[in-house]
């Protein structure tokens, strides 16, 4: 009886093991890329420029090119601490994990335009994806990100 007991043990972990790491089962895990954070600053003082005297919230646009077309990027602007201006995407990344394109456009005004590069790829461990940043470029240089995953473009 101790013999039947251990072998279906046995069969029931090599069956849960085998189950589990089905390749066909993999869309079940994953995990999506962070929400794209930035905030527009001045580089000497800090401060937020999206004020409506520096930059105006409607003049803000993001965009990529993609077979020569332009394709606009959605973006709100959020208050963080109830004084500072924070643009967020959440589809920024998704376009740049799924290879459309890593590199985008902060236009802030109709003279004052930025490179914005963002590479985020699709890592694969085991049967769960993740999309973590590996690169984040303005006009070819890293971008200074603080701890809450908020990155800065200093003017």
């Amino acid at each position: 009886m101790k013999k039947f007991f251990k072998i279906g043990w046995l069969l029931l972990i090599f069956t849960l093991i085998f189950i589990s790491c089905d390749e066909t089962n993999c869309d079940d895990c994953i995990t999506p890329p962070e929400v794209f954070r930035m905030m527009i600053v001045d580089k000497d003082t800090g401060a937020d420029l999206i004020d409506e005297k520096t930059y105006f919230r409607d003049s803000l646009e993001i965009f990529y090119f993609l077979n020569e077309e332009k394709k606009k990027v959605s973006f709100q602007i959020n208050e963080f601490n109830s004084q500072e201006s924070v643009i967020e995407s959440e589809n920024l990344p998704w376009i740049s994990a799924g290879g459309d394109s890593k590199t985008f456009f902060v236009k802030l005004n109709s003279s004052d335009t930025d490179t914005l590069y963002v590479n985020v790829t699709e890592y694969l461990h085991y049967c769960c994806r993740s999309f973590p940043y590996s690169e984040v470029l303005i006009n070819g240089k890293e971008m200074e990100m603080n701890y809450q995953g908020i990155y800065f473009l200093k003017k």
